[in-house]
């Protein structure tokens, strides 16, 4: 829940293991929780963000269809599919600290030059020209984009 390493831990018990094992006092971490300008705040409003996005989004159905994609060694990329094949999204993971510049061939990411994408989560900035996808996701940033065909856009 946005703990960072508990140092005075491993100098108090011991041993390495315990740089992730502090007890939280339950009233402090409920009222860290609440405040969106603490770290616990800000990764307590991201998940309940993405879980939110998820419940709502056909393509995440536990039945609904996945395919993981070969684009970049540092990005966990794949598409899920609605179990009708009435939506998919294409969803970007930057798995790594560091900016990652992608690239990628339409085809690889199952797209054509016609399709269009819509952020269901995050901010990234999406380019399609002819024949590639272009993005930036930063450190450890994820995206969730809808992609909506040529036929039904607008």
């Amino acid at each position: 829940v946005g703990s960072q390493s508990w140092e005075a831990g491993v100098e108090q018990l011991g041993h390495a293991r315990a740089i992730n094992r502090e007890k939280l006092d339950d009233k402090v971490l409920r009222a860290q929780l609440m405040d969106s300008t603490s770290l616990r705040g800000l990764v307590f409003e991201g998940y309940q963000e993405m879980l939110r996005c998820r419940r709502e989004q056909p393509a995440f159905h536990p039945q609904g269809g996945q395919s993981i994609l070969q684009l970049d060694r540092r990005v966990f990329a794949l598409v899920r599919s609605a179990p009708q094949g009435r939506q998919r999204i294409l969803c970007l993971h930057n798995i790594t600290p560091e900016p990652v510049e992608l690239d990628m061939d339409l085809a690889a990411a199952e797209l054509d030059s016609k399709s269009r994408l819509e952020n269901l989560l995050g901010d990234v900035v999406v380019k399609i020209n002819k024949l590639t996808l272009m993005a930036v996701l930063d450190a450890y940033e994820s995206a969730w984009l809808e992609i909506i065909p040529f036929s039904s856009a607008s």
